[in-house]
Order: C-alpha cells, then sequence, then structure tokens
C-alpha cells in the first residue's frame, strides 16, 4: 500500500461565528503523482445550513477548482516546475490560494491505500455525505427576524414602512435594515446567537460592542433595538448579564434596549407605546 495524503475543503461564510460544511476532498499520492478532488454537487444542502447565501456561485468555484485539478494532474511535472511546489501544502495552496475567502483546506492527513479514486470516494463519504443529515443548522440574523420578530411589526401594520437607513459616525458609516422614524429614529437589528458554542457567542458579542462604541460617537440621536436570540444551553443569567454588559448604551440622546426571544410580550407592548404614540 502507498500512503496517501488529503485535505478536506471546508465552507464557512462567517469564520468569526465558526460554523463551517466539509464541501470537498483533495487527495495527492506522491508515488505517482496523481490528484483527485471530489465536491458537492448540490446546493440546497448549504442552503439549508446558511440560509441566504449565493450557492450557485459556490458551486461555480467547485467547478473551477476541479477543473484546476484535472489541468494539473494531467501535467504534474509542468505545473511542479513551473510553481515550484515541493509539499502537498504548497500544491493545495496553488489550488485555491489561502485568503479571507470562505473556502479553506483543512490541514493535511494520510491514508494508506493503492487506489487513489476509490480512496476519494470513501473519504468523501466519510467527511461530507456521511453528515448530510447530521449537521446542526443555526439560524442566522435574518432566519431570527423572520421567525420570531416580524410578526410583532406587522400586528401594528408598520413592517412596510421599516426602512434601510445609515447612521454616520466618526470613522464610518453604519447600515442598518430595519429602521423606523416617529420622533425618535428607532433601529431594530435582528442577532442571533444560536451560533456552534459560547466562545462563538462571545465573539459575536465582543464584535457588537465594537460597532456600539463606535455608533456612540455619532451626532444623530437613536433608540437601538437589539432583537436576539439566545439558544437554551446559553440562555442563563450570566450569559445574559454579558451581553447586556457589552451592548447597553446609556449616552445622552442615544439608548439601547435588549429583547430575545422569551420577550415577545414585552416587546409587543413597547411598540405598541411607540407607534400609537405618533398619532396623538
Amino acid at each position: 500500500m502507498r500512503e496517501l495524503e488529503y485535505k478536506i475543503l471546508k465552507y464557512c461564510p462567517d469564520r468569526s461565528v465558526g460554523e463551517f460544511a466539509n464541501v470537498g476532498v483533495l487527495v495527492f499520492d506522491k508515488t505517482t503523482n496523481a490528484l483527485e478532488f471530489k465536491s458537492i454537487k448540490k446546493y440546497h444542502r448549504i442552503n439549508e445550513f446558511f440560509g441566504g447565501i449565493q450557492s450557485k456561485y459556490l458551486l461555480k468555484y467547485l467547478k473551477a477548482i476541479h477543473s484546476k485539478v484535472e489541468r494539473i494532474d494531467k501535467s504534474f511535472i509542468f505545473y511542479k516546475e513551473k510553481e515550484n511546489y515541493k509539499t502537498f501544502d504548497q500544491l493545495s495552496n496553488f489550488i485555491l490560494v489561502r485568503d479571507s475567502s470562505s473556502l479553506c483546506f483543512s490541514e493535511s492527513y494520510l491514508f494508506n491505500s493503492d487506489d487513489i479514486k476509490e480512496t476519494t470516494e470513501q473519504l468523501f463519504q466519510l467527511f461530507i455525505e456521511k453528515h448530510e443529515k447530521t449537521h446542526k443548522k443555526y439560524a442566522n440574523d435574518e432566519e431570527i427576524w423572520k421567525k420570531y420578530y416580524k410578526i410583532c411589526f406587522e400586528k401594528f401594520k408598520v413592517s412596510k414602512k421599516l426602512l434601510k437607513q445609515a447612521i454616520e459616525t466618526q470613522n464610518d458609516v453604519i447600515k442598518f435594515e430595519y429602521t423606523y422614524q416617529n420622533g425618535v429614529f428607532n433601529i431594530y437589528k435582528p442577532l442571533s446567537f444560536n451560533l456552534a458554542d459560547a466562545d462563538n457567542l462571545k465573539e459575536k458579542v465582543y464584535k457588537w460592542n465594537g460597532i456600539v462604541n463606535e455608533l456612540q460617537t455619532s451626532n444623530k440621536k437613536f433608540k437601538l433595538h437589539f432583537l436576539t436570540y439566545i439558544p437554551e444551553e446559553f440562555n442563563n443569567e450570566e450569559m445574559h448579564q454579558f451581553i447586556k454588559s457589552k451592548l447597553e448604551i446609556k449616552d445622552s440622546g442615544k439608548k439601547s434596549v435588549l429583547y430575545d426571544q422569551n420577550d415577545i410580550e414585552r416587546l409587543n407592548s413597547d411598540l405598541k407605546l411607540e407607534f400609537t404614540s405618533e398619532h396623538h
């Protein structure tokens, strides 16, 4: 048997969140210089995991990787001399340059086999097909808006009046999907904390802590409503206090208020006051 090397191709649309899906496998036989690549061919699975992504573009990118691997496999010596790669890591980096994109190869692993094509199929089944039905789906910001919060605004017939607006700060222009002006500039920001683990949740909170701090440099007065979803395993007093301490705004003319999926009744009461007061 020969020692083959392989890498898993991962799709990670937001690396700060830490969730990913395996979408391909690259296998290299350094004895024969053979190279094989197999990836997903349907985007429905990825759409199920990560709602709202450009799945067709992902499949187009995977097809381009296939073509590149085929060209290298047919003329390996030519490409090796031209690109001067001496290791599998250098070869995979030539196939897919390491950058901040949503696709990346894993580290290298070893597998003993005499048949690279059969090995590629086995690895694809093990790391990709096997997990298609067991991969946990994490709801993104837009999904929790549609599932929990949009209905609250429809109740007061204002969901279609919510506008995309931006706030100019000292160093940036920060855009929001849902805003409403009724004497106060109200911002409604859905924020999903339905993430892989507590560390990823905290990382997203820290990210928004930076945005909150930047918002406070604006000359514009506003009220920012964070419409959050916190999964049961993280939904405790300690986590609530952590999130509140990082996202709370106490500034003259600027304020933030936090809700989670268990605060719908409180949100409805607050919205009733906000949307009916402008008519009195």
